[in-house]
């Protein structure tokens, strides 16, 4: 989401971190995916692995920016644009 005018700072950090998030847990993706195609387990199983863990904290830092996202939508407090 593009910032606009007349949403404050906080809102429009808070929107602008959905894209990133996104793409770097479909990166993350990426590699596990990849990982699958390394045939040695001792080489795909760790590179897997991590990124499932990345995986799952762009997940966490993805909740806490959409409760974030409802904490500071305009519309909370009547400034709906």
């Amino acid at each position: 989401m593009s910032p606009e005018v007349g949403f404050s700072p906080e809102f429009q950090a808070v929107t602008s971190m959905e894209d990133p998030l996104g793409t770097a847990e479909d990166f993350a993706g990426a590699i596990a995916l990849i990982a699958q195609t390394i045939s040695d387990r001792n080489v795909s199983g760790p590179i897997q692995s991590l990124a499932w863990a990345l995986r799952d904290k762009i997940q966490a830092a993805e909740a806490i920016r959409g409760a974030l996202f409802d904490m500071l939508h305009p519309s909370r407090y009547g400034r709906a644009k």
